[in-house]
């Protein structure tokens, strides 16, 4: 650890590093702290709260994904936007701004702990009620397309999906929910054998997953024969398994069917060079 610091020229007499300690003295620790630097790309998180409920504001840079930004959240919920950074060179400059104004930093950490506190962050409360809506607004969704599913009258044309099933299996594929698109959609199989669109997302879906596509994709293109993104999105999944020629025949039909499918294009000229390697 020493050796990391004496890179950046960081002596070891301006570094305390502690052993393990039990949680009541791990907490004491925080009254020798101004403020603590959040670390990228993956943040503190519960030790985070921990500062700030101990009066130590937290400096956090904004990352672009979901366990990144978690400082992000922990911040704006605290009402401390003022301390996330969004890129490296904004980071650097607020921990300079927040360490030269000390007067400033004193009376935020005198009155941290009560702001805090009366934050979402500790409304647990607050947070049971959004949890239960949560909870119950899943379930109502759920009943929801099940009632509407048995509801269906059996005179359907099995080629016609309807636009509610194609919304919600829009709805699931987009949110990346894929076992619950696949237990829906064969359940709609059963009522809609001949949907090429439910056959379409469904392989999409799989091939998302890693599972088998291809049989998904054939039933795709067999009954909407017209539609070039199946050809396409069967394509790529046959290029996946280096079944070349077929992947070809697929690219061609897309491009017959649409002379303007950029991606059919590009994929076609890369399984024509040789064995697959990205789509």
């Amino acid at each position: 650890m020493l050796d990391r610091f004496a890179v950046w020229n960081i002596g070891e007499e301006r570094l305390i590093l502690k052993a393990w300690i039990d949680r009541e003295a791990h907490l004491s620790l925080y009254g020798e702290v101004d403020f603590a630097l959040d670390p990228f790309p993956y943040p503190g998180i519960t030790t985070s709260v921990e500062g700030l409920w101990m009066g130590v504001p937290v400096l956090t840079l904004a990352g672009e994904r979901f366990g990144s930004r978690q400082g992000v959240g922990i911040m704006t919920n605290a009402g401390l936007t003022e301390w996330i950074a969004c890129d490296e060179a904004d980071y650097l400059e607020r921990a300079v701004k927040h360490a030269t104004d000390l007067t400033r930093l004193a009376a935020l950490r005198k009155g941290l702990r009560e702001r805090v506190a009366r934050s979402p962050l500790f409304d647990a409360p607050r947070f049971a009620r959004h949890f239960e809506h949560a909870l119950r607004a899943m379930w109502d969704e759920r009943d929801a397309v099940r009632r509407s599913v048995d509801e269906i009258s059996s005179n359907e044309p099995v080629n016609q999906l309807p636009n509610f099933v194609r919304e919600q299996l829009l709805k699931f594929f987009k949110a990346g929910r894929h076992a619950e698109l696949e237990k829906l959609a064969y359940q709609y199989s059963s009522k809609f054998p001949q949907s090429g669109f439910l056959w379409k997302v469904l392989g999409a879906s799989l091939e998302l997953q890693g599972k088998q596509s291809i049989p998904a994709l054939r039933e795709a293109v067999a009954f909407a024969p017209g539609d070039a993104e199946s050809h396409f999105n069967l394509g790529a999944a046959l290029a996946a398994k280096d079944q070349l020629a077929a992947a070809v025949t697929s690219y061609n039909r897309a491009i017959e069917i649409n002379a303007e499918y950029a991606n059919a294009y590009c994929n076609l000229g890369k399984t024509q060079k040789g064995p697959w390697t990205a789509r």
